[in-house]
């Protein structure tokens, strides 16, 4: 369940980011791309720690 709420979240991040450059004059392709890979870098930081997780349940 939790799959598509992050999704919808990070889309609707993403489009407000799009905004705040076309109403700012800052560069929406700019906002965009680091936003992207904010939420990449998040998610692969939050994985790591989970696999990790997981495997130090599996060997006690």
């Amino acid at each position: 369940m939790a799959s598509p709420i992050r999704t919808i979240l990070s889309g609707a991040y993403l489009l407000v980011l799009y905004i705040i450059g076309k109403r700012t004059g800052l560069s929406p392709t700019a906002l965009l791309i680091g936003g992207a890979l904010g939420l990449t870098a998040a998610l692969a930081f939050f994985t790591i720690r989970l696999t990790r997780a997981v495997k130090k349940q599996g060997k006690e």
